[in-house]
């Protein structure tokens, strides 16, 4: 019986590290938010010998390094996800106008914008509050409702977001990101039911990437021994995983599963979960009160 069950996890985990063949998707043009980020720039590098791609970004220099580096292979778009969303459609639509684009041509979209927000709930503002949700889960759900309907128009496509294992973690000042990334993976995750067959949906849950500007946010600047240490921290743990692992991941799951760990930390975390809330939440409230020593 052992063997059996060794041998049908041998196959599952091989079945899910077997590289994707992209080319089911049919598409001229790939889309990419937060592509100026450590993931977003992973996926460009790692998509744009097969793909046209369209960046999705407000950093404008950013930007042009990325055009500069890989030529005409890239169309920027220009946008900022905490400006007013409901000028997203129009904009993009006469984009794509603009430059000759047809909806059928696209067959896939990375969102992967996104910032973090380390702070006490009693410590930011309402409308703070408010500006990171929109970032963090709104942009997410608008660009969602967007190809969703150009999508469905196809034979296969798929639509992939960045969220993140702080979803099975419950940790103080972590806890609007995580109401964030909660909410993010759910909504994916109920797309993927619904459209399964047709759109490929799908939410990846890395732990902490190194080699990435995340902690360089204003939101994420703590004090004390941690806010020293943290870039150390994160870049040199073994909890910790690279954009290329990420990407090599996501590329490999898309159409497999709804929802996808990357790392073991992250599959840790995810067991530790299923235990249940009041459990879960015990151990990581005794793992606050650890960390609080530091600050």
């Amino acid at each position: 019986d052992l063997i059996i069950l060794l041998t049908f996890i041998y196959l599952v985990l091989s079945y899910l590290k077997r590289p994707q063949d992209l080319s089911k998707y049919n598409c001229k043009y790939v889309v990419i938010t937060g592509a100026t980020g450590g993931v977003g720039k992973e996926i460009v590098h790692q998509m744009f010998r097969s793909h046209k791609i369209i960046i999705i970004a407000r950093n404008q220099q950013e930007i042009d390094r990325l055009v500069n580096l890989y030529g005409n292979t890239i169309l920027a778009f220009k946008f900022d996800f905490s400006s007013p969303l409901e000028n997203f459609a129009s904009l993009f639509t006469k984009f794509l106008q603009e430059n000759e684009i047809s909806g059928d041509e696209i067959g896939m979209c990375f969102s992967n914008a996104g910032h973090g927000y380390l702070h006490n709930f009693d410590e930011t503002s309402f409308e703070s509050k408010q500006i990171f949700m929109q970032v963090n889960v709104d942009s997410h759900l608008m660009l969602a409702d967007y190809f969703t309907k150009l999508f469905v128009k196809r034979k296969r496509s798929a639509f992939i977001v960045t969220s993140s294992a702080i979803i099975n973690m419950l940790m103080s000042k972590y806890l609007m990101y995580h109401t964030a990334k909660v909410a993010l993976t759910s909504l994916i995750h109920a797309l993927h039911i619904e459209y399964h067959g047709k759109i490929d949906f799908m939410a990846v849950h890395p732990s902490s990437i190194s080699n990435t500007k995340f902690m360089a946010n204003k939101e994420m600047q703590v004090s004390g021994f941690l806010g020293k240490n943290i870039d150390k921290l994160i870049n040199e743990l073994p909890i910790s995983v690279s954009p290329r692992q990420v990407v090599d991941v996501m590329l490999s799951r898309i159409g497999k599963e709804s929802v996808c760990q990357v790392g073991t930390f992250a599959v840790l975390v995810a067991m530790l979960f299923s235990l249940g809330r009041n459990i879960n939440g015990a151990i990581w409230a005794g793992m606050t009160g650890i960390l609080a020593l530091f600050e």
